[in-house]
């Protein structure tokens, strides 16, 4: 352990993004999680919005997450309706904004989790500023995509 926090500092530089080591100190008590240290923040914000999540939706149902959290799918135990991940550069992705889109629409997706930091230039973020933002913390905030009947 040792050993790896000295290499994640020197070589990776991990603090210069993220708060030093011993502010990782809260246990993140979801399901999936447990064990794993973070900082406490972050801890209140994702178990805050797995309740959200858990009494909205079910197991087998799909979520959004974007740009730059395809942790959210493992933490939150809900299915991701696209076959990418990663959304922040247009380049990281594989397919086109449409057919994530027409993806999410044929999966009758219901939410979207943001983090802040989620608007640039492309049609997914578009599309998400247009819709009813239903939940916000520090960290994250999810938008509900109206149902047609």
């Amino acid at each position: 352990m040792i050993g790896i926090g000295f290499y994640l500092t020197l070589f990776r530089e991990y603090e210069r993004y993220q708060k030093p080591y011993r502010f990782q100190n809260t246990s993140l008590n979801l399901p999936r999680t447990k064990g794993i240290l973070v900082e406490k923040t972050i801890a209140k914000n994702l178990i805050s919005l797995s309740k959200f999540i858990s009494e909205r939706t079910s197991k087998n149902d799909y979520i959004f997450s974007y740009p730059y959290y395809p942790m959210m799918y493992f933490i939150l135990e809900r299915r991701n309706p696209s076959k990418d991940l990663i959304y922040e550069i247009r380049l990281w992705h594989q397919y086109d904004d449409k057919i994530i889109l027409n993806e999410i629409k044929q999966k009758k997706v219901k939410y979207i989790v943001t983090s802040y930091g989620y608007i640039f230039d492309s049609d997914i973020s578009h599309f998400i500023t247009k819709q009813k933002e239903v939940f916000k913390n520090e960290s994250f905030k999810v938008f509900e995509i109206p149902t047609s009947k």
